[in-house]
């Protein structure tokens, strides 16, 4: 619909006689006339003979929101505050009310509030013909800045308060992060996963193709440096434990990219997915990316258990995933490679960049804890945020395009006061700082070619000619989980290496190779003999035996009959003979097997 051209005189006319005279004050001090229509031509004479000096006089706050009104169709009161740190002085509130003006400022009279039924939806602007007149000498505002984190953030500082006899003392708690380096990691877990299904471990709900917890437990075990967060218990009767991250994001992820497919309750490879078993993994991780970002099957909002009526009355006015990313991505395009950014200063970046992410058109039909108290009307920026968490932190950091920074959940600041048991709204509340690594570089289309960059030495770990493993420093939770799936832990500084769990490993779809590469950039050292002759003849007695997928056994009645049709021209080309009497066919050949039985006059019973 074209825009229709609205005056200063149309939107004075909305006003009462009273609000008109308190606008009114601000212009030139004559004796104002006593209709209504006299005052507004008045109003409108004077303020468009005189705007450049009236324009003058506002602050210089206030001149910036002006200068931001007039080159968009409605002023953004939030994405102002989110550029500029503050709202503009609109004038002296009434002491009954947190938003009537009950004395505007000359802003008033520059930026004002159409009626929601004349097509501004009831929001603020500046009216078309003082548009044109203060453009002539009102440059256009400069594009806002992501504030920059110098060097990798290391902690956090959280405000917490000690309540003593009625008063509220304040302090300083510095809280360390966890780090992510995700961009190795996820192409040795994209392998990893494909292994798994390929050998079928990872079970999935056939309703929902969502992974079981037994499978989310099993991918976790073979996950590069294990997921985000480890397992643990409740740290009290009101919290629930993260859970998996990445373990549940890979099954998903394949699925939406069609590389895997759900049969029978498990995932299979797809042809697609087979290939990608040998195909360069960054290509492979470029190719799930560019398919999620389109999707519309999979919602990251799901995921968020405490925002409840996603299913019921809230599902109607959900937005598409598929536009909300497309709305990250377009403020992605302005941000730099390889440098650290706040999650909250991306957030108020991108709606001071006019980029406004609508998770629900109808969020007062989804609510947290209860529908009457806890209703997401109102609450833009709780739900935005959550949503915008879990695509990085669950599908964007899964994927190695981002490197972060976060903290347990329970430790996240508190931010929004809620009607429920619980501070923490998801598992995904302690992402703090975001990096585009090369990786995400490349898939979000910044860089034109991918060269995957070598893991950090980091010197954490000692490795000891007796098996033993000592940790040098603290160890984030993903090497402790790596460490466990090879080691026993005999103390809180000590692993052992055990040959019986490398083993385990590798038939649950480890590589030894991902083992001893975790060891080298760990310890930054070669292996002692003893380890190495450990890991070498490991090497050689896994090499011997491939797996090559499921197959049947039929067992034949007589030895002749097993023969003959193992050595015929069309069966014996899908079975082959086991023993005297039986013949093996595999899983994908059973049907041409069945074809070319029948031919020769035999038939295989179901």
């Amino acid at each position: 619909m074209p825009h229709e051209f609205r005056t200063l005189s149309d939107f004075l006319t909305l006003r009462t006689v009273d609000d008109l005279k308190k606008l009114a004050r601000w212009l030139t001090n004559i004796q104002l006339p006593t209709r209504k229509a006299d005052i507004i031509a008045f109003m409108v004479r004077d303020l468009t003979e005189n705007i450049r000096t009236y324009f003058q006089q506002l602050d210089n706050l206030q001149q910036k929101a002006v200068a931001e009104a007039i080159y968009t169709p409605w002023f953004d009161e939030d994405g102002f505050v989110s550029k500029y740190g503050e709202q503009p002085d609109w004038g002296e509130k009434a002491s009954w009310s947190m938003n009537y003006i009950e004395t505007p400022s000359l802003l008033s009279l520059f930026i004002l509030r159409g009626d929601r039924y004349d097509g501004s939806g009831g929001q603020k602007t500046v009216p078309d013909d003082l548009k044109v007149l203060l453009k002539e000498f009102v440059p256009q505002p400069p594009p806002p800045e992501l504030k920059i984190h110098e060097g990798r953030p290391e902690s956090i500082t959280r405000i917490t308060y000690r309540y003593d006899n009625n008063t509220r003392k304040e302090k300083n708690e510095a809280l360390p992060l966890y780090h992510a380096d995700t961009e190795q990691a996820a192409q040795h877990d994209l392998l990893s996963v494909l292994r798994l299904i390929d050998a079928g471990k990872i079970k999935v709900s056939d309703k929902t193709g969502r992974p079981t917890a037994a499978s989310m437990n099993v991918i976790t075990e073979i996950l590069h440096g294990g997921d985000f967060y480890p397992e643990r218990p409740p740290k009290d009767r009101f919290e629930t434990p993260p859970g998996p991250i990445k373990a549940f994001a890979w099954p998903v992820l394949l699925q939406t990219a069609k590389l895997a497919h759900a049969k029978s309750g498990k995932l299979t490879l797809t042809p697609d997915g087979r290939k990608a078993l040998s195909d360069p993994p960054h290509e492979t991780i470029k190719t799930i990316w560019q398919t999620w970002i389109k999707t519309n099957s999979e919602d990251e909002l799901r995921r968020v258990n405490a925002i409840r009526g996603q299913t019921g009355r809230g599902q109607e006015g959900l937005t598409r995933p598929s536009d909300r990313r497309a709305i990250i991505l377009r403020t992605l395009k302005n941000c730099p490679k390889g440098q650290w950014f706040g999650f909250d200063e991306f957030f108020n970046f991108m709606r001071a960049s006019g980029h406004l992410l609508i998770v629900s058109e109808q969020p007062w039909e989804l609510y947290i804890g209860s529908p009457d108290y806890g209703s997401m009307h109102g609450r833009w920026e709780l739900l935005t945020s959550r949503y915008m968490m879990a695509f990085f932190f669950e599908y964007a950091a899964t994927l190695g395009l981002f490197n972060i920074a976060y903290i347990d959940p329970s430790e996240a600041p508190y931010e929004f006061e809620y009607d429920m048991d619980t501070d923490d709204v998801s598992r995904y509340d302690g992402l703090m700082y975001l990096q585009i690594n090369a990786l995400g570089a490349y898939c979000l289309g910044k860089t034109r070619s991918y060269t995957p960059t070598e893991m950090e030495i980091q010197h954490v770990l000692k490795v000891l000619p007796n098996f033993d493993i000592v940790a040098l420093k603290p160890l984030p939770p993903g090497d402790q989980i790596a460490l466990d799936q090879f080691a026993d832990k005999s103390s809180d500084t000590v692993w052992t290496i055990r040959s019986e769990k490398i083993l385990r490993a590798i038939e649950n779809g480890q590589t030894l190779d991902h083992i001893l590469s975790f060891l080298n950039h760990k310890s930054g050292e070669e292996l002692p003999q003893p380890i190495a002759v450990l890991f070498d003849d490991i090497a050689d007695k896994t090499s011997r035996l491939k797996f090559k997928g499921t197959a049947h056994l039929i067992e034949v009645k007589d030895a002749d009959t097993a023969f003959l049709l193992s050595h015929d021209r069309d069966v014996g080309k899908h079975c082959y003979l086991s023993g005297d009497r039986h013949l093996v066919v595999p899983e994908n050949a059973l049907t041409a097997f069945r074809t070319a039985l029948r031919k020769t006059g035999y038939v295989l019973p179901k």
